[in-house]
C-alpha cells in the first residue's frame, strides 16, 4: 500500500482496516512463550544486547527493538545491525538493561505472519500488509500529520461538540493559548496522546 501523496514523512503509527486498528506485525507474536518477549542473554550498555535464542536469519536490521528496561518502561529503538548474535540500536536505552528482561522486534516485513498484520517499509515508502483477502475491497486508513489540529497561541476559543481522530503523535496541540474552552467532545485513535497542553492559562 504506497503511502499518500503528499504524505508528511512521518512513520506511520497505525493503520486501519474498514475503521478498525490494525496490529502492528511483532516477533515473537503476543502469544508464544515468554509472553512475547525474547530473554536477554548478556547486554553492552545502553546500546546493544545480546539475545539468547535469536536465530541469525532473517537480518532484523531496521527493525524496531521494544526493551523492557525496567518493569515499568519500554523503550522504542531502531535496531542499527544484527551480527554475530548480537542487536545494537540507534540512540540509547533509558536504563541500562537487566540481562534475562525480554525484549521483541516489530514493525519488520520478518515479523508479518498473521492475518491483518502489518509495518512500514522506511525505505520503500510503502506499508506492507499481511492478508489473505482482497485489500482493494476495504478501505485503508493511516495518519498522515503528527497532529490533527493545533490551536497553539489561540485565544478565548471555545471548542464544543467535535469528534477529533487520528493523528500519528497526537490528536489536538495546545501551547501558550490562553482561554480555551473544550466542552462535549471526544477524542480517538491518536496515536501517542489525546491532547498534549503546554503553557495554557485558562483552560476550561
Amino acid at each position: 500500500i504506497p503511502q499518500p501523496e503528499g504524505y508528511a514523512g512521518c512513520e506511520p503509527a497505525m493503520l486501519l482496516k474498514d475503521g478498525l486498528q490494525l496490529a502492528l506485525g511483532r516477533y515473537p507474536n503476543a502469544g508464544a512463550a515468554w509472553g512475547g518477549y525474547l530473554p536477554i542473554g548478556k547486554h553492552e550498555g545502553k546500546r546493544k544486547i545480546m539475545p539468547q535464542a535469536l536465530p541469525a536469519s532473517p537480518n532484523w536490521e531496521g527493525a524496531e527493538l521494544v526493551l523492557r528496561s525496567r518493569r515499568w518502561v519500554l523503550d522504542r529503538l531502531r535496531v542499527k545491525s544484527h551480527a554475530g548474535g548480537e542487536l545494537a540500536f540507534e540512540g540509547e536505552s533509558t536504563y541500562e538493561p537487566y540481562d534475562d528482561f525480554g525484549f521483541f522486534l516489530q514493525n519488520h516485513p520478518a515479523a508479518l505472519d498473521t492475518e491483518g498484520e502489518w509495518c512500514c517499509d522506511r525505505q520503500k515508502k510503502e506499508i506492507l500488509l499481511f492478508t489473505a483477502s482482497d485489500p482493494n475491497k476495504s478501505v485503508y486508513e493511516c495518519p498522515s500529520a503528527k497532529a490533527v489540529t493545533d490551536f497553539s497561541g489561540s485565544v478565548f476559543l471555545s471548542i464544543s461538540g467535535i469528534e477529533f481522530r487520528g493523528g500519528n503523535e497526537r490528536t489536538l496541540n495546545l501551547y501558550g493559548a490562553r482561554g480555551i474552552s473544550l466542552r462535549s467532545s471526544t477524542f480517538a485513535l491518536s496515536g501517542a496522546d489525546a491532547i498534549s497542553i503546554y503553557n495554557c492559562q485558562d483552560l476550561l
